[in-house]
């Protein structure tokens, strides 16, 4: 498992384009969440207040994540995703739609909702 003394990172900033790219390639190869997210107000009201552990029991691994720094790559490190102060998940491939979960502490602090739009014909 993680240790809990890693996962206190402050969020960086993320290039528009790159985050983008992210959303694009994950919408393309990851079954969407929003199934798995019980919320009839959306993800903020289930997610927010959760810990990473939480988070990953219910989502499962993040397709994407945001990292501060070079991850810890020792023998006994966690994988890099506990490392990550933002965790990328598709929401609604339909609506071409995912979610960032920011952490602080371990705990989401905040929930994002990442609107792509139409595909260009």
């Amino acid at each position: 498992m993680y240790d809990q003394s890693r996962c206190g990172h402050s969020g960086g900033e993320v290039s528009v384009q790159l985050l983008k790219w992210l959303v694009q390639r994950m919408l393309r190869r990851v079954r969407p969440v929003r199934r798995r997210i019980d919320a009839p107000a959306g993800p903020e009201q289930s997610l927010i207040g959760r810990t990473m552990q939480e988070v990953f029991r219910r989502l499962g691994p993040p397709p994407a994540a945001t990292l501060e720094g070079a991850p810890d790559l020792s023998g006994n490190a966690p994988p890099a995703f506990w490392q990550a102060s933002i965790w990328y998940y598709p929401f609604d491939t339909t609506a071409r739609t995912a979610i960032a979960i920011h952490f602080r502490d371990c705990a989401a602090v905040r929930v994002e909702t990442i609107h792509l739009g139409r595909m260009p014909a």
